[in-house]
């Protein structure tokens, strides 16, 4: 699949709420990549005064670019670093492989801010839906479920239950060994359309263990987790958090209509536009209402800082049409 959905999430740490606040659809084969903020950045401004990106100065606007924009590309690994293969080994990802697929596994953190990112979960067409993440909050149970976890084998299986009280979340997902140690939890962008799902069909949700990762693996990617379930009738992510603020007359790909939503997590099925992206190849960006303008003509490669292998921007003139 080249075309995919990333979003990004923001922590506010004085309130400690959670809020989807951005989406990034991209096209591999053309390159494009588009970013619109979503109804959860609205949100957040109003309940956290949530401070928009610089890179992204307007809420309103629909951005598009031939390359990955820089506030997810300092997010990725330098391909030059001699831990690279490593890095990837604990992502349970091969050598080579696109940015859009590291950020979708890595959750893009950074110790200088408080933005997440993660992949769009999508169902297939019998309802069944499978994801991968990184276990969360092990640090924070009993030593002896934390001992339990370093024994963990790839394969074993796991029990997943809903926990619809965890305090400053509401709805959670616990993650639990079979012999019954609470080890953690499954990711927030998972917990509130994966906890109602389960109230109203348990049993049909499975998780086994992909890898354990040793110190010194950063503790944010110490056990990776596969989940899989089926939700009927019903599709996560398409919920007033995640509708993007500008709609488009038209998607990345011109065969995908308008991903209509309604409510704040998810909703019943309805048609909405494919995954999407991968890594660019040059540099060009424009603000546009719609989606129907193609990115402005390519400018030169994006300068890379070397010591620290982050991309800039360089000054582009904005074209509003």
């Amino acid at each position: 699949m080249t075309r995919r959905t990333l979003f990004l999430a923001w922590d506010d740490k004085a309130s400690r709420q959670w809020f989807p606040v951005g989406r990034l659809d991209a096209d591999v084969e053309r390159p494009l990549y588009r970013f619109r903020y979503t109804g959860g950045a609205r949100r957040a401004r109003s309940e956290a005064g949530f401070p928009l990106l610089l890179e992204f100065p307007s809420l309103d606007r629909n951005y598009v670019a031939s390359v990955l924009f820089p506030v997810f590309q300092n997010r990725i690994m330098n391909s030059r670093r001699p831990d690279l293969d490593d890095h990837l080994e604990a992502l349970d990802l091969p050598r080579g492989a696109d940015p859009i697929k590291i950020l979708a596994r890595n959750g893009g953190w950074r110790v200088t801010d408080a933005y997440e990112v993660f992949p769009r979960i999508e169902r297939d067409d019998d309802g069944s839906f499978s994801c991968r993440f990184f276990l969360r909050g092990w640090r924070h149970v009993s030593e002896a479920a934390r001992e339990r976890l370093h024994r963990l084998e790839a394969g074993e299986r796991l029990r997943v239950t809903p926990e619809p009280t965890r305090p400053f979340h509401g709805y959670a997902v616990r993650i639990q060994t079979r012999d019954d140690h609470m080890i953690g939890w499954a990711p927030r962008y998972v917990d509130s359309d994966l906890a109602m799902a389960m109230a109203e069909r348990p049993g049909v949700y499975t998780a086994h263990v992909v890898r354990l990762n040793p110190h010194p693996t950063p503790s944010t990617h110490r056990l990776l987790i596969e989940l899989r379930g089926r939700w009927d009738g019903y599709e996560p992510m398409l919920g007033t958090d995640y509708r993007p603020v500008v709609e488009t007359t038209r998607s990345i790909s011109p065969r995908s209509p308008p991903s209509p939503a309604a409510g704040r997590r998810g909703h019943r099925r309805s048609p909405g536009p494919p995954g999407h992206g991968d890594p660019p190849t040059s540099c060009g960006v424009r603000v546009a209402s719609t989606s129907t303008e193609e990115p402005a003509t390519p400018e030169p490669p994006l300068p890379l800082d070397a010591s620290r292998g982050y991309l800039f921007l360089q000054p582009l003139v904005a074209v509003r049409v």
